[in-house]
């Protein structure tokens, strides 16, 4: 979810600011039972700091962000590259405020380099990480399993819910 950066004007129509209205929105859907926040760092560090003070002192059930995708001078690209994913973690753990992230996932796919370096590179940064288990089709599963990566839909349905 991203609740600032690029996708949104900075101040709402009454003069507050998207932070106040994004944590706002966060402690609401908390309140009401929702418990898995999913973001990623190219919707820019302010989202995850965002995240980070709605998220400070409340219990989650997972808290998702990811990497790969990324925004550069150029425009939009992928890095799939083992040190972008040691960076990018690195920075969503420092911004979001956290010690852990739940689940982090590759966000695009890098397909300059086989995909495999990039799963590799994330089961890396599981030190410490709770394992889950998770269902998919029966094909996906099987190379996920063997890297220990889970998978996460690409917007699913709850996408715009907010």
């Amino acid at each position: 979810m991203c609740l600032s950066g690029f996708h949104l004007d900075q101040t709402t129509q009454d003069g507050k600011t998207r932070e106040e209205e994004g944590i706002h929105v966060l402690h609401r859907t908390m309140e009401l039972g929702i418990t898995h926040l999913d973001t990623s760092n190219v919707y820019g560090p302010c989202n995850e700091v965002l995240v980070g003070k709605a998220i400070a002192g409340r219990k989650l059930d997972c808290l998702a962000t990811k990497s790969a995708f990324k925004i550069t001078s150029a425009g939009f690209g992928m890095d799939g590259s083992r040190e972008y994913v040691r960076s990018a973690v690195g920075k969503s753990l420092k911004w979001l405020d956290v010690k852990q992230i739940d689940l982090y996932y590759q966000h695009w796919v890098d397909r300059t380099l086989p995909i495999e370096d990039t799963w590799k590179a994330l089961k890396e940064q599981l030190q410490g990480a709770k394992s889950r288990t998770r269902d998919a089709e029966a094909d996906v599963i099987p190379t996920c399993r063997g890297l220990g990566i889970g998978i996460v839909a690409y917007s699913p349905p709850g996408r715009g819910l907010f």
